[in-house]
């Protein structure tokens, strides 16, 4: 999940900036800052789920997805996984 996250977030900040060589630095600064962080708990819905809606917001993922689909999804994940563990 974190691998999509990061991912994810290093292609919508190429996107915006137009280079890879910032874009690169600013997802290693986001992972150096929250590695402390990412343990497995429902919180790393919330960083994908972030991601997702910037993207959504920024027009950057295709519209063929809801977004209320994703806010569905987000918001039901954590009680999931909390009811699981």
């Amino acid at each position: 999940m974190l691998v999509a996250t990061f991912g994810l977030l290093f292609r919508l900040l190429r996107q915006i900036s137009g280079r890879s060589g910032s874009a690169y630095l600013a997802v290693l600064a986001a992972i150096a800052v929250g590695a402390p962080f990412f343990d497995i708990r429902p919180q790393l819905y919330t960083f994908l789920g972030f991601v997702l809606v910037l993207s959504f917001a920024l027009s950057l993922v295709a519209q063929a997805v809801d977004p209320s689909l994703v806010f569905l999804l987000w918001a039901n994940l954590p009680q999931r996984f909390s009811c699981s563990a």
